[in-house]
Parts: C-alpha cells; structure tokens; sequence
C-alpha cells in the first residue's frame, strides 16, 4: 500500500502541525507530541472540504525537503517512530526501509555466517526452490547428511539388522530379501 500524496497546506495548517513538535529531545529528534497511532505522529487537516490524516514524520519531509515519490517510505535513522527531525529521515524504497529495521527477515538478510561459523558465499550457498529468500549453508547441509546416515548405521547395528563394516552389503540385502509375509519365504 502507497502512501497518499500529501497536498499543499496553508499557512495555519504548517503552524498547528509545528505547534506539535517538541524540539528538545534529549537523542536529537523532534518528537511528535500531537495524535499518535502505533508510535507514528499523525496529522489530520482540512483540504477542499476533506479530512486529511497523513503520517507527520512525511509532512516533515514534504515540507522541509519538498513532496515525497508516494511509492517511497520514509526510514527512521534514529529507531524513533515519533520523529520529525528531517536529519533523522530518509527517503527510500520500503525494502530498504524493511531490511534497516529489527525484524526477523532484516536480521537474517544481514547474517554473513552460519550458525556453526562458515561463510554465506556463492559457493557455500543454496536455496530451495520455492524459497529465494532462505539461505542455507551447504557444509551443513553435508555434515547433517553424514550424521543422519551414521545415526541409521549405528541404530541397525543396535538392532542386529546389519554387521559392521558390511553397511552397503547389509542394505542391499534388507532390500532384496523376502519378508515373512512373502510367498515362498524361508521359514527357520
């Protein structure tokens, strides 16, 4: 969803908007002490007979750097939703704004190294299909394999379906030999 342009305003609408920031923020930012919804400033006003509500960190940058692309987002440097500060603004794409903040997928997207050490290269990487997004680290991915199938040798020696040393030869023989049920099944 884009935001909506945000229309000219007069000069009483810039007053009342500036009347709602509070400059003296102890980190720098000019903090929106006017109507909030989920930590955004929210700034509602009259154009053409119609309530206006645009975001206040936008209006801060529409009228300070100029109107703002409807298609862009507007990221906080600073972490605090309730900004105003056009140092503490920037414009930029919503997946540059997505990836700058905390959430899981940021965090992951900007993982240079597996969870046991190694290297996300192109080399070192793969993805499943149908997930261009996950990341999954191939040396892993072998050594996980290589436990699997030790853990499967190990559990059929306990068993006493396979002798040691002779694992290929016991599967392939688990494979070809009849089962009790089998007509024409040895019996012992």
């Amino acid at each position: 969803m884009h935001a909506k342009s945000i229309p000219h305003m007069t000069a009483e609408q810039q007053r009342r908007f500036w009347a709602k920031v509070e400059v003296n923020h102890p980190a720098g930012c000019w903090e929106w002490i006017g109507q909030k919804c989920r930590s955004y400033g929210r700034y509602d006003f009259v154009v053409d007979g119609k309530m206006q509500r645009h975001r206040a960190h936008r209006i801060a940058v529409h009228l300070l750097l100029g109107s703002i692309d409807p298609t862009l987002t507007v990221d906080h440097l600073c972490r605090n939703k309730g900004c105003v500060n056009p140092d503490h603004l920037r414009v930029v794409t919503e997946g540059v704004n997505v990836l700058a903040s905390y959430s899981t997928s940021a965090q992951n997207k900007r993982k240079t190294h597996c969870i046991r050490g190694h290297e996300f290269t192109d080399a070192n990487t793969y993805r499943k299909a149908g997930t261009p997004n996950h990341r999954y680290c191939r040396i892993c991915r072998e050594h996980d394999a290589d436990r699997r199938c030790n853990d499967l040798k190990r559990r059929s020696i306990e068993r006493g379906v396979a002798r040691p040393g002779r694992w290929k030869q016991n599967r392939a023989m688990d494979m070809t030999a009849p089962t009790a049920g089998d007509a024409g099944a040895v019996q012992g």
